[in-house]
């Protein structure tokens, strides 16, 4: 995607995966897609056992180009081969005999005519093999295989058995590979993506594409150089498999609980990006493994996953915003940052969609190419304080490390609050069928 003034394009696709695992085991109960739907909301599938859920983090290592020695959740760059002709098929080839096309599911619970499909999808040419909606899936299996030794595939035989159900309400499937056949599958899959399909197809698999359940999409700001457009996907897992990273793209991989991540985030031991702690902030606030089960799959059957867009201001006193649509000092025209242009009457003053702090964020050159919001006159302390509708984090130059939004946005405050309700019924439903 060119830029409007066409020096580049403006940012690349991709995908990756939120992968909690332990704290709950998958009920026996099945749930067809119809009827979730038909219902508008899923059962409790999964049960509270001892442990506690924690999420798959790599470190980024020294030496990458993007977020650099941050954790953030396994994933990478869309590949050509992740919508190429082979794996339509092996995915027809393995659910031969099947009423249902493998796809189905997804793309019935995806495409909706009442909610808007995921820009990021439209990338992938409506006449490509694979659509949009299992070629960013199957990046997702790719790269947290790639980067974490995880394989989340499905044999052949555990196909067809999947195809008409709630896609995540069902338990995942892990293969667990020998050591150095695991070793050679990373680093050929590494270094080319089609090696994927052909390790599948020897392996007589598929990936796990029924396993994941879209959570949410990411815009990286516009003032930086490189840019992505990241779906993010979450799967549960009954217990942690075992991790293999890659040493030429992650320095380690750690298994965190929310609280343990927000922790050492505050204090400055691990760097997470704005993505990673506000999905974070989220699954503290829900707490337990079935609880956030629970919710993904009410928000898959009922909300769609919208793109979330966030710039970076540069407050007085050298501190960073990074501020997410819906703010009021949001730019009405964040993109203006890349292509070095304002529409305002006054030259680089911001238009925030807040009239009465229009002024307060400039946007001013930046290393020739970029451009750059920044508040000369106020704080971080002050302008956090000038507003009301917030969603924005605040940031301490060169270590990252967060200073405020310890507490979620209204919208998704509501959205746990009704969900807290709604699983408190179903607990109350599950103990009475116990009686």
């Amino acid at each position: 995607m060119a830029s409007a003034n066409g020096l580049r394009k403006k940012w690349r696709e991709s995908a990756c995966l939120i992968l909690l695992a332990g704290g709950l085991r998958y009920s026996r109960q099945l749930l067809p897609l119809s009827m979730a739907k038909r219902a508008g909301r899923a059962p409790l599938l999964c049960l509270e056992q001892e442990g506690r859920p924690e999420f798959l983090f790599v470190k980024r290592s020294s030496k990458s180009g993007f977020m650099a020695g941050n954790h953030v959740f396994p994933g990478g760059v869309l590949d050509k081969a992740d919508s190429c002709e082979s794996w339509l098929e092996l995915f027809k080839h393995c659910a031969r005999g099947a009423m249902t096309h493998p796809f189905s599911s997804l793309l019935e619970l995806t495409r909706r005519p009442t909610q808007p499909r995921l820009p990021s999808y439209e990338t992938i040419p409506p006449d490509a093999p694979v659509p949009g909606e299992v070629a960013f899936r199957i990046c997702a299996v790719r790269e947290i295989f790639e980067e974490a030794g995880v394989l989340l595939v499905r044999d052949f035989s555990q196909v067809s058995g999947c195809l008409e159900l709630l896609p995540g309400s069902f338990k995942p499937s892990v293969k667990q590979l020998p050591g150095e056949v695991l070793k050679d599958w990373m680093e050929r899959v590494h270094n080319d993506a089609g090696e994927f399909v052909r390790m599948c197809r020897e392996l007589h698999c598929v990936p796990d594409i029924w396993s994941l359940v879209e959570w949410s999409s990411w815009l990286t700001p516009p003032n930086l150089k490189r840019r992505y457009d990241t779906v993010f996907y979450f799967c549960c897992l009954e217990s942690r498999p075992l991790l293999t990273h890659d040493p030429s793209e992650v320095s380690q991989a750690d298994w965190m609980c929310a609280s343990d991540a927000l922790e050492r985030s505050g204090s400055g031991e691990v760097k997470l990006a704005p993505p990673q702690l506000v999905e974070i902030l989220t699954f503290s606030a829900l707490d337990t493994g079935p609880s956030i089960h629970s919710y993904a799959l009410h928000e898959a059957l009922n909300s769609p996953c919208f793109r979330k867009r966030t710039v970076r201001i540069r407050t007085k006193d050298g501190s960073v915003m990074a501020v997410q649509q819906g703010d009021d000092i949001f730019p009405l025209e964040p993109e203006a940052a890349q292509e070095g242009t304002s529409s305002s009457p006054q030259d680089g003053v911001h238009q925030c969609s807040s009239p009465a702090l229009r002024g307060l964020v400039k946007l001013v050159p930046h290393d020739g190419i970029l451009w750059e919001y920044e508040c000369p006159a106020h704080t971080a302390e002050e302008l956090n304080a000038v507003s009301v509708q917030r969603h924005r984090l605040v940031v301490a130059v060169g270590d990252y490390k967060y200073l405020s939004m310890k507490v979620l946005d209204n919208v998704v405050s509501k959205k746990i609050e009704d969900h807290h309700k709604r699983y408190q019924e179903c607990l109350a439903a599950e103990a009475r069928s116990k009686l």
